[in-house]
């Protein structure tokens, strides 16, 4: 288990005291501060497939069974006189399609299939608007993640670029002080060939480091 899955196995030693703890009911409060897209995507959160790494047994699948309570959640409060009644197979294929979404994403899009933000229940709480708006967040939440990716690249090649004219102009110097008579293009093409070797080297003790 990783450190994450650990910790709650830690917390919540059974699948019982899970939920009484960190039930949809709870959630509202618990993650209150989770309001957008962008929170809870900063950092690794406990996913749905955590919770099944933890907790599963041969006749249980704990994601799916979290699912179910958080479609009952809805069901409770949605106002609605006609319940979705087939719950299992809806939270079954949310489940298995959804296992990242952590548990500040479940409160948010429930939130918001409640508030109406993905299209309001008529007459009855409607499975295939439950599965769109779980498509809708996801996509959004993606388009997030890839914008965090893109700019976290574009940072990483600033600094990549910074650190290798640095390290040119470190042998550059070293070069010219230890070769005094050699010839201005040779300094160049020693350099570039020594920084480039220098470079990969520190990124691959990163790598290995990490």
């Amino acid at each position: 288990m990783n450190k994450i899955q650990s910790k709650i196995a830690e917390l919540y030693p059974t699948w019982k005291e899970f939920i009484e703890k960190q039930g949809p009911d709870k959630m509202l409060s618990i993650h209150k501060d989770f309001t957008t897209i962008d929170h809870v995507i900063e950092r690794r959160r406990l996913q749905l497939d955590d919770l099944n790494v933890v907790y599963q047994t041969k006749n249980s699948i704990p994601s799916v069974e979290y699912m179910v309570k958080w479609i009952e959640f809805l069901n409770r409060f949605s106002n609605i006189n006609k319940p979705l009644t087939d719950i299992t197979p809806v939270a079954y294929m949310l489940a298995i399609k959804y296992t990242h979404f952590t548990l500040p994403d479940l409160k948010i899009v429930f939130e918001r299939i409640l508030e109406g933000v993905y299209g309001k229940f008529y007459g009855s709480v409607d499975a295939q608007l439950i599965l769109a708006s779980f498509a809708a967040y996801d996509m959004r939440r993606k388009e997030l993640l890839q914008k965090i990716a893109s700019e976290i690249g574009r940072q990483n090649a600033e600094m990549m670029n910074d650190r290798l004219n640095e390290v040119k102009n470190e042998i550059f110097m070293q070069l010219k002080a230890d070769n005094p008579n050699m010839d201005f293009e040779d300094l160049l093409r020693k350099t570039e060939i020594a920084a480039n070797v220098k470079i990969k080297e520190e990124f691959d003790n990163e790598n290995n480091e990490e």
